[in-house]
């Protein structure tokens, strides 16, 4: 369930479990994936590929960055990802009363090229058990 929004840095944020898209080619060394794979997780940037619905988790100082694999660069592209996000977000291990800080699926640039509907994106976040407070810029 969505509980708020922000305009926003999340890297500013107060939130200790931080989720954000993954592709399933494992090419995550571009957009807010890039971001976090040369800042904290280097292996993030190329992971050889996962599964569409898969979580990887990383325990970086006080936060919990969370790779959900919810979109791919062939393929369906972003058409499943208001379905994968709901479950990637209700597999994590967040106890129910923590929010996570998401970043917004689909507004950034491969979600543009590849026509992300960003609405549907929203409903799918907002329909998963876990309380989420979306970032965008």
């Amino acid at each position: 369930m969505i509980v708020g929004k922000v305009r926003g840095d999340i890297f500013e944020s107060p939130h200790q479990h931080l989720a954000f898209a993954v592709n399933a080619e494992g090419y995550n060394d571009e957009g807010f994936a890039g971001l976090v794979s040369g800042r904290f997780w280097p292996e993030l940037a190329e992971t050889g590929g996962n599964q569409l619905g898969e979580t990887l988790s990383k325990q970086c100082g006080s936060r919990t960055f969370h790779a959900l694999v919810c979109h791919e660069l062939r393929g369906s592209h972003f058409q499943r990802t208001p379905q994968l996000v709901e479950e990637c977000l209700n597999k994590l291990d967040v106890p129910e009363n923590e929010t996570i800080g998401v970043v917004l699926m689909g507004s950034g640039f491969a979600g543009m090229m590849l026509r992300a509907d960003v609405g549907a994106i929203l409903d799918g976040i907002e329909r998963s058990r876990k309380r989420v407070v979306i970032y965008a810029l």
